[in-house]
């Protein structure tokens, strides 16, 4: 059988006889006020210790004579009852208990799932900054291999040429579903990542390129070639999607050049 340890609580007062201060306490049936002391007690040598916070029992305890005494018995049905017979004297004697207002229950519950939510909230947030710390350090430590080894990597790469493309294909194919899951769910972080490097890169990729124009060239007419049916239906569709878009920029587009076409004239 369960024991409502609220039903027998108790009110007491911790007096300095130096000071003359009080602190307001509560406990319940099966602590006595002894043994409740003896807490207050132990709080105080961890908080000389630095072990635990100020709480305002201290200011009794710090002189040394100090006496504790019952001030009422109680008869409660829970925690929160007990706690607010304890506020009601706190605010009635002079003590050095910071006050406190009654209790609802529906506040008590709100102020739990509020303090979970903000620890709840502290823990993602840590584990968010560990994650993009040790992202950050990751790619870091890549970019300075990188660097320390940019010779041998370049090497490497030019004589497996063939074999890098071949393992890429091949991730490709067996991660199929994956990637394109990826890259559908993430499609605007990856847009934004392309628009950045292209950016913080702009003048070496317009060197590539021009370095290289004939050879995109040619990869570009054999992949449409390859790809013919493809690019058709993606061209349809997106005309299909966008349509009203790109009758909006060709009016837009006519209007400019008619207006340059009347200045010429």
């Amino acid at each position: 059988m369960n024991v409502n340890k609220y039903y027998n609580g108790q009110i007491y007062k911790i007096i300095c006889n130096i000071s003359g201060k009080m602190y307001i306490g509560s406990t319940t049936y099966n602590t006595s006020l002894s043994i409740r002391l003896k807490y207050h007690k132990e709080n105080y040598k961890s908080f000389l210790k630095g072990n635990k916070c100020y709480i305002t029992s201290i200011e009794i305890l710090k002189n040394k004579n100090y006496f504790i005494e019952l001030i009422c018995n109680t008869f409660c049905n829970s925690s929160i009852d007990l706690e607010n017979i304890k506020n009601k004297y706190i605010k009635e004697l002079n003590c050095v208990n910071k006050c406190v207002s009654d209790i609802t229950i529906a506040k008590y519950y709100n102020d739990i799932d509020e303090k979970i939510k903000k620890i709840q909230e502290d823990k993602d947030n840590k584990i968010q900054k560990i994650q993009k710390d040790k992202e950050e350090k990751i790619k870091k430590q890549k970019q300075q291999y990188y660097i320390d080894n940019k010779e041998k990597i370049t090497k490497y790469q030019l004589e497996n040429s063939t074999k890098i493309k071949k393992q890429k294909q091949q991730y490709y194919i067996d991660n199929k579903e994956k990637i394109t899951k990826y890259q559908l769910e993430n499609s605007t972080k990856i847009k934004k990542q392309k628009q950045q490097y292209c950016i913080d890169n702009k003048e070496k990729i317009t060197k590539y390129r021009l370095n290289k124009k004939e050879e995109i060239k040619k990869i570009h007419n054999i992949y449409c070639v390859n790809n013919k049916s493809k690019i058709q239906k993606y061209q349809s569709e997106y005309y299909i999607n966008k349509k009203e878009e790109i009758r909006k920029q060709q009016t837009e587009y006519y209007k400019i050049n008619k207006r340059k076409q009347l200045i010429l004239l």
